[in-house]
Formats: structure tokens, C-alpha cells, sequence
């Protein structure tokens, strides 16, 4: 179990982020609750995440339901056998960064964003609030990747170092130095490599390295990370 540690530091971190983790043992008792989730969530190799959109929840000791005091959060139904069974060093807290950058960025975020936006401002076209929208969360990332250089450029280093082993990144990222368009998906994938590398201690003697964690976890997209 030793060589899974990795894992359960990121659930740990996952939960400190203030996200809602719901460990089970078996996969059937996971497929369980998703079957009678009152809503659509994303299957990963751990369990399921997604937004919990249950505004109430069963209280098994009143027998009553009461107000989800997490509605609308980043919500993790993890099968804890299938961690300790996995094989790859780092996979879920990979995923799990994959999944929390995507409540803050992902498509699903940007839309909702994007509403609010339509609705302060009701005669702006949808297409125009979306990319508002898309703006705001590429300049979210802007602010992690530049806080994260300012703090030690090696630190930020490590992470582009990640990213060009992704296929693809290197040829973006000149097409984006000489003007091209910048795609939101694929720089999401920045904070989930530091999520990752933080989780791993890969930052040793970083301070406030959780802080980091729990900002780019966290529902809210701060303007300063």
C-alpha cells in the first residue's frame, strides 16, 4: 500500500480544497450511488466527479431530508479497492486534478459564467458572453502561471517541462507566442500538472505549496492566485 500513499495524499488535498469526497470500498456500492444520483456525473478510473446538484440529501438518523450543505460543489465518489489496486503512480491525483480544473475551467464552467454574464448584461449575444467568459478563466491561469514564476521560476519550469511531454503542446504553445489563437483545454492542463507535481512534493521547500493546491482546487476561480 505503501506506493499508493500518493493517492491518498491527493484525496486529502482534494477534501482540504473544500471538495466533497465520498470514499466507498467496492465499485458496486460506487455504481450504486451513481445509479440513484439525481444527476449526470464523469466516470474516471477512481469512481465518478462532477458538481453535486442534490439540493437535499437522505439524513438516515431523522429519516427526513435536509438541505445538501455542499450543493453546487466539486463532488469525488471514490473507490478506494480500485486506488490501492491501480497501477500507475500518480494516475488519481492526476484525474483528480484533471476533474477539479475542470469545475473551475471546463466547459461547464465557462457556460455557467457565461450566463451570469448574459444576465447582468441581457441584451449581450450568448457567443459574446461565452467568450468573456473564456477570457476570464484563460486569465485565471495566467495569474497561477505568473504567481508560480514570480515564486521560483524553477518551480514553473518543472511544470512546462510536464507540458511538453504532452502531444501537441510545444507546436501550441509557438503558435501562441506568435499570435495564434490560445485554446483554454488545452492550457487547463498547466494546473493540472502542478496539481500533480504539488501533491508529489515535487516543489521541495516551496512555502505555502498547499495554499496553491487549495486555490486551484477551490470552486471559486480567485483573480489572484
Amino acid at each position: 500500500e505503501k506506493e499508493n500513499i500518493l493517492d491518498f495524499d491527493a484525496i486529502e488535498d482534494a477534501k482540504r480544497a473544500g471538495a466533497e469526497v465520498i470514499e466507498m470500498s467496492t465499485e458496486k456500492e460506487v455504481n450504486d450511488f451513481y445509479d440513484n444520483y439525481p444527476g449526470e456525473l464523469k466516470k474516471t478510473s477512481f469512481g465518478y466527479y462532477g458538481r453535486d446538484k442534490r439540493k437535499e440529501i437522505w439524513n438516515e438518523k431523522t429519516e427526513s431530508f435536509d438541505e445538501n450543505p455542499n450543493y453546487d460543489k466539486s463532488i469525488f465518489i471514490i473507490n478506494k479497492k480500485a486506488i490501492k489496486e491501480g497501477g500507475a503512480q500518480g494516475t488519481v491525483i492526476h484525474e483528480i486534478g484533471h476533474a477539479a480544473t475542470d469545475v473551475i475551467v471546463g466547459d461547464s464552467a465557462i457556460n455557467e459564467r457565461a450566463k451570469q454574464i448574459q444576465k447582468e448584461n441581457p441584451n449581450m449575444p450568448f457567443g459574446a458572453a461565452k467568450k468573456l467568459a473564456t477570457n476570464e478563466k484563460l486569465e485565471y491561469i495566467d495569474n497561477v502561471r505568473n504567481e508560480l514564476k514570480k515564486r521560483d521560476q524553477a518551480h514553473y519550469d518543472k511544470v512546462e517541462e510536464q507540458m511538453m511531454e504532452i502531444p501537441g503542446y510545444e507546436k501550441y504553445k509557438k503558435s501562441v507566442e506568435q499570435g495564434g489563437e490560445r485554446d483554454i483545454f488545452r492550457e487547463k492542463e498547466f494546473l493540472t500538472e502542478f496539481i500533480q507535481l504539488a501533491s508529489q512534493k515535487a516543489f521541495a521547500g516551496s512555502k505555502g505549496i498547499q495554499g496553491e493546491i487549495k486555490e486551484v482546487t477551490s470552486l471559486t476561480a480567485s483573480s489572484k492566485p
